[in-house]
């Protein structure tokens, strides 16, 4: 037997697979509502390879982090109801 280990793009689809089951267990049937969200957690997160985040490898700089607690009572419903339904996922 033969073992290779995955490429990188195997690597990046088991993450978002995990990411997403995690995310939706409870909503599956709403894992595309939660695509950008597990792309900015993947480009947030501290990768070994890179010694840093992609998005600060690729940007030189960091991202700047928005606290969700500032948005709890937003005008725009469509926004609150987005910014309550993360809230509750969090939690």
């Amino acid at each position: 037997l033969q073992y290779s280990l995955p490429s990188s793009s195997e690597r990046f689809n088991q993450y978002l697979e995990a990411y997403l089951k995690c995310m939706t267990r409870q909503r599956p049937h709403k894992w595309s509502k939660w695509i950008a969200l597990a792309e900015c957690r993947y480009n947030t997160n501290y990768h070994n390879s890179l010694k840093m985040i992609p998005f600060q490898a690729l940007y030189r700089y960091e991202p700047l982090h928005l606290p969700l607690g500032l948005f709890h009572n937003l005008v725009i419903p469509a926004t609150n109801h987005w910014v309550q339904d993360r809230i509750s996922i969090i939690r």
